[in-house]
């Protein structure tokens, strides 16, 4: 099973603009470990716990790239990107380079 430090370890190891479906992130995770696959349910719920962290990162005024980028492996169009603060729209903004955290934008998300 994948911890929230793998998951994060894999997310910072990505270069430049790339990005990392989920199941991209999986198959990741499985080789990197020798493994057949990950458990879908912990790779969700641990890369949940990293991305709440990250998120919260933010709204606490860390700049973008301090932080684990995490929305390069969330699809905003997920489940998962429905439940972070900010939700599919906060996950985009992201991607787009728009760092608009509630610290700094009175409260938006």
């Amino acid at each position: 099973m994948p911890s929230p430090h793998d998951i994060e370890a894999e997310i910072r190891g990505l270069r430049g603009a790339e990005t990392l479906t989920f199941a991209g992130l999986r198959e990741r995770l499985a080789a990197r470990h020798a493994a057949d696959g990950t458990c879908p349910v912990m790779t969700s719920m641990n890369l949940r716990i990293v991305a709440e962290i990250a998120l919260a990162e933010l709204d606490e005024g860390m700049p973008a790239d301090a932080v684990t980028e995490v929305w390069r492996a969330i699809d905003p169009r997920s489940a998962l990107a429905r439940k972070l603060p900010g939700g599919p729209d906060r996950i985009e903004a992201l991607r787009a380079g728009i760092d608009r955290s509630p610290c700094r934008d009175h409260g938006s998300w």
